[in-house]
């Protein structure tokens, strides 16, 4: 926020060097498996079963358009038993993807990936619920076209050997650090002063009270990643306990006055690559 008070210390956000992201997925068997389909972005259903963090399933799959090829969107209803056990790859159109995730289910999938339309392309989306949404009770993902068709290929060529992986492990991804996040504020302040004082890690912050897929108290009492100046601010809250520590007759305004004396100041840009400067 913009506090004019002198006594505040007003925080902007910026990006650090590394974020942890969650969720891969790979094409395992049969070894080796294409090396351009083991880490395949994906993105998440707003129903069915959220996907648990810290597992690794695996399951066999089959590609819808090789059981029915006019049904490869999974718009109809299936045999009962075509992919009993199984993980299926549909494509994206016509129907919503609840109603995929749905018929599929009522063929014995246990799992469900959508890949996107040609017309899609790449592009990740996060799958709306529709039709049955409230019906589905397994976990589906998206992905883009060319990792879907590149999936579909490689089931044509093994036939039911073909196996696929999904990791919702945690693990570290390179990213641009010192880019000012673009919902942190750039001043002035309301009441006209040269606000924000400091900048600190603001996004994409492990912190404790934000779980992953959780809803009511369980929420707070796990560890997720969360986006803010309210993420940064205890960067610097933190800093100045420890400079209070070492000085502890220092006033705030000292305090904050050594923090931004010797904050660095250049090399701090907006998402569009301009310097981020007053």
């Amino acid at each position: 926020g913009d506090h004019p008070s002198p006594d505040y210390v007003n925080v902007a956000a910026s990006t650090t060097g590394s974020t942890l992201a969650a969720g891969q997925l790979r094409v395992s068997a049969p070894a080796p498996a294409p090396e351009d389909l083991q880490d395949i972005p994906f993105s998440t259903a707003e129903f069915g079963a959220p996907l648990a963090g810290g597992i690794e399933l695996t399951y066999p799959y089959v590609a819808a358009g090789s059981v029915d090829p006019a049904n490869e969107e999974g718009c109809m209803p299936w045999a009962a038993t075509s992919f009993a056990g199984k993980a299926v790859l549909i494509s994206r159109g016509i129907c919503e993807f609840s109603q995929k995730v749905y018929l599929a289910e009522q063929a014995g999938a246990e799992f469900v990936v959508v890949y996107n339309s040609a017309d899609g392309g790449d592009d990740l989306i996060t799958m709306a619920g529709g039709a049955n949404a409230e019906d589905v009770t397994i976990s589906s993902i998206f992905v883009g076209n060319t990792d879907g068709m590149g999936m579909v290929d490689w089931y044509v060529q093994e036939g039911g050997d073909a196996a696929l992986t999904l990791d919702t492990m945690a693990f570290p991804v390179d990213s641009q650090p010192d880019i000012i996040a673009n919902f942190s504020s750039r001043g002035p302040s309301a009441g006209s002063t040269l606000l924000p004082d400091i900048a600190a890690p603001g996004v994409s912050i492990l912190a404790q009270g934000y779980t992953p897929n959780a809803t009511g108290e369980a929420r707070h009492l796990g560890w997720g990643q969360a986006s803010g100046t309210s993420m940064a601010a205890p960067h610097v809250a933190g800093a100045a306990a420890l400079l209070l520590q070492e000085h502890p007759r220092w006033t705030p305004a000292q305090i904050k006055s050594a923090l931004m004396s010797t904050a660095k100041y250049l090399e701090v840009y907006n998402e569009d690559g301009s310097p981020a400067q007053p």
